[in-house]
């Protein structure tokens, strides 16, 4: 009988150890410069990433800034950091990843907003962050927020359930360009007309919801003290910061509009404190033309 046990631990841990290699093998697979979407995480990984001008923010920042143009007008390399759907607590981990392993930049560009100082408690698009989900910038935030941590970091494998075609589509990019969308140096080109169907849903959902007049601004103490953070390690570099509240429709802007004007009080203060430009397109003619959008906000 104990023989028999002695070689069903002995088994089990060959089983594990070979799952463990074989996620070691899949994390190095993912983690190549030419897989789909995954680029800036390598070049960020490996210290290839050196431009004198970044942007760090969600979905805005990545579909409004157009590093091209950008190198085009200054002169100076131009890269996107920006992520969608990913509060600053999360773009956390690529911009401490991105300093820990980089040239620091000349110039960051902050896009902000209420959402973007929000704090998110999960892991929004979470197949991206699965090949460095060794990385200490990655369990740092990780560890508080999302619930499987724990289990993911014990059962070899388990992190990439229910991300099976996304690892196949990520495989097949390497032969095929068509299994990624089109980005350049972090900005996702998207050439899409405005979408009525959306609005309408974003409209009935918007008129059925009680909008928020005001809200505890301690909801976003975290973010804020994230956002200070940054502030503070670009003054002790002479990095040159510019928080910019990015375009968007504007009768999607009067959505919790009270809300809104409370995070740009917030803003602004800060900008003052820290002799930092602050630029706020909410108003401006562009978010006056549906032309320029293809969503309430992007």
């Amino acid at each position: 009988m104990r023989n028999l046990i002695t070689k069903i631990i002995k088994t089990l841990v060959v089983i594990y150890i070979i799952l463990f290699a074989l996620q070691y093998a899949l994390d190095f697979a993912l983690d190549q410069e030419n897989a789909c979407n995954n680029n800036t995480w390598y070049k960020i990984y490996n210290g290839k990433l050196n431009a004198d001008i970044v942007i760090l923010g969600n979905s805005r920042a990545e579909a409004h800034y157009n590093p091209e143009i950008i190198a085009n007008i200054t002169n100076l390399p131009t890269y996107n950091l920006g992520i969608s759907g990913t509060p600053i607590n999360v773009l956390n981990i690529r911009w401490n990843a991105y300093v820990n392993r980089n040239k620091l930049p000349k110039v960051l560009i902050l896009d902000v907003d209420n959402l973007v100082l929000g704090t998110a408690n999960n892991m929004f698009n979470k197949f991206q962050y699965l090949p460095y989900s060794n990385k200490k910038e990655f369990n740092e935030v990780a560890i508080n927020i999302d619930k499987d941590y724990f289990y993911e970091k014990a059962i070899p494998l388990l992190k990439y359930r229910g991300y099976e075609m996304d690892v196949v589509n990520k495989l097949n990019s390497f032969s095929d360009a068509s299994f990624c969308s089109k980005t350049y140096k972090g900005y996702k080109k998207i050439d899409k007309e405005w979408d009525t169907k959306a609005w309408s849903v974003y409209q009935s959902n918007t008129k059925k919801r009680k909008l928020k007049t005001k809200v505890d601004l301690q909801l976003f103490d975290e973010g804020i003290a994230t956002l200070k953070t940054i502030i503070k390690q670009c003054k002790e570099n002479g990095v040159k910061t510019y928080f910019i509240w990015s375009p968007s429709y504007f009768e999607a802007s009067k959505t919790n509009a009270g809300v809104k004007a409370q995070i740009e009080d917030l803003l602004k203060d800060l900008a003052i404190k820290n002799d930092i430009n602050y630029i706020n397109f909410k108003n401006d003619s562009i978010a006056y033309n549906k032309a320029n959008f293809y969503d309430k906000s992007t």
